[in-house]
């Protein structure tokens, strides 16, 4: 086996979360919406010589929940939605020196 030389790893990994409700509360109905977003980012860089290659992959669970329950029904009404999505971009290559920051999230 042949020797690569120096490798650099730079790697980065952001999760973040995010719940938000509506309400609509009173004597004749009772309203709930929530929406909930969890995204999941991941950055690699690797650096050997004067190459430099990137991947990012990223991950959304978004979900849904909406509640409904007024006066004259006897029934509560419920609708709850999550979704996976998934995205990549792997791998990606520049030639020659290269300056790489991270993305950063607020």
């Amino acid at each position: 086996m042949e020797p690569h030389g120096k490798v650099d790893t730079f790697i980065e990994e952001n999760v973040d979360f995010n719940n938000r409700q509506q309400f609509n509360i009173n004597a004749s109905v009772y309203v709930q919406d929530i929406s909930q977003l969890t995204p999941v980012n991941s950055f690699v860089v690797l650096r050997q010589g004067g190459n430099s290659s990137f991947s990012s992959e990223s991950f959304l669970y978004p979900l849904t929940a909406d509640i409904k329950l007024t006066n004259d029904e006897t029934v509560q009404t419920n609708t709850i939605s999550q979704e996976f999505k998934h995205l990549v971009v792997s791998p990606g290559f520049t030639g020659g020196s290269t300056t790489w920051s991270m993305p950063r999230t607020p």
